[in-house]
Protein backbone atom coordinates (compact mmCIF):
# COMPACT_ATOMS: atom_id res chain seq x y z
CA UNK A 1 0.00 0.00 0.00
CA UNK A 2 2.74 2.44 0.92
CA UNK A 3 4.54 1.75 -2.37
CA UNK A 4 1.35 2.61 -4.23
CA UNK A 5 0.96 5.91 -2.40
CA UNK A 6 4.63 6.78 -3.02
CA UNK A 7 4.28 5.91 -6.72
CA UNK A 8 1.16 8.06 -6.94
CA UNK A 9 2.91 11.01 -5.32
CA UNK A 10 5.84 10.55 -7.75
CA UNK A 11 3.47 10.57 -10.72
CA UNK A 12 3.97 6.89 -11.62
CA UNK A 13 0.26 6.16 -11.83
CA UNK A 14 0.53 2.78 -13.57
CA UNK A 15 2.71 1.49 -10.71
CA UNK A 16 0.39 3.13 -8.19
CA UNK A 17 -2.58 1.31 -9.70
CA UNK A 18 -0.71 -1.98 -9.70
CA UNK A 19 0.30 -1.61 -6.05
CA UNK A 20 -3.02 -0.23 -4.78
CA UNK A 21 -5.01 -2.99 -6.50
CA UNK A 22 -3.25 -5.41 -4.15
CA UNK A 23 -4.40 -3.61 -0.99
CA UNK A 24 -7.42 -4.28 1.17
CA UNK A 25 -10.43 -3.37 -0.98
CA UNK A 26 -12.41 -2.77 2.22
CA UNK A 27 -10.13 0.12 3.19
CA UNK A 28 -11.68 3.30 1.80
CA UNK A 29 -8.41 5.25 2.04
CA UNK A 30 -6.58 2.91 -0.34
CA UNK A 31 -9.66 2.55 -2.51
CA UNK A 32 -9.94 6.33 -2.89
CA UNK A 33 -6.31 6.71 -3.94
CA UNK A 34 -6.68 3.75 -6.30
CA UNK A 35 -9.53 5.60 -7.96
CA UNK A 36 -7.48 8.79 -8.29
CA UNK A 37 -4.55 6.81 -9.72
CA UNK A 38 -6.80 5.05 -12.22
CA UNK A 39 -8.14 8.43 -13.38
CA UNK A 40 -4.62 9.84 -13.67
CA UNK A 41 -3.54 6.81 -15.69
CA UNK A 42 -6.27 7.51 -18.24
CA UNK A 43 -9.32 5.46 -17.25
CA UNK A 44 -11.67 8.14 -15.93
CA UNK A 45 -14.79 5.98 -15.98
CA UNK A 46 -13.26 3.17 -13.91
CA UNK A 47 -11.70 5.68 -11.51
CA UNK A 48 -15.05 7.40 -11.08
CA UNK A 49 -16.66 4.03 -10.27
CA UNK A 50 -14.01 3.31 -7.64
CA UNK A 51 -14.42 6.74 -6.03
CA UNK A 52 -18.18 6.20 -6.08
CA UNK A 53 -17.64 3.02 -4.05
CA UNK A 54 -15.81 5.08 -1.42
CA UNK A 55 -18.49 7.77 -1.37
CA UNK A 56 -21.16 5.12 -0.84
CA UNK A 57 -19.12 2.73 1.31
CA UNK A 58 -21.41 0.99 3.79
CA UNK A 59 -19.64 0.73 7.11
CA UNK A 60 -20.48 1.50 10.69
CA UNK A 61 -17.94 2.95 13.11
CA UNK A 62 -15.09 2.98 10.62
CA UNK A 63 -12.62 5.83 11.07
CA UNK A 64 -11.14 5.37 7.58
CA UNK A 65 -14.59 5.73 6.08
CA UNK A 66 -15.32 8.81 8.17
CA UNK A 67 -12.11 10.42 6.94
CA UNK A 68 -12.62 9.61 3.27
CA UNK A 69 -16.37 9.85 2.65
CA UNK A 70 -16.58 13.64 2.37
CA UNK A 71 -13.49 13.79 0.17
CA UNK A 72 -14.77 11.03 -2.10
CA UNK A 73 -18.23 12.63 -2.32
CA UNK A 74 -16.73 16.00 -3.32
CA UNK A 75 -14.49 14.36 -5.93
CA UNK A 76 -17.37 12.33 -7.33
CA UNK A 77 -19.42 15.53 -7.70
CA UNK A 78 -16.47 17.18 -9.51
CA UNK A 79 -16.19 14.22 -11.89
CA UNK A 80 -19.91 14.18 -12.59
CA UNK A 81 -19.93 17.93 -13.23
CA UNK A 82 -16.97 17.54 -15.61
CA UNK A 83 -18.92 14.88 -17.49
CA UNK A 84 -16.48 12.02 -16.99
Amino acid sequence: ALEGLVAMKAGDFDKAVSELEQTNSQNPVFLYFLGESVIASGDAERGKDIISQVAHFNSVNDLNYALMRARATRRLNELQTAGT
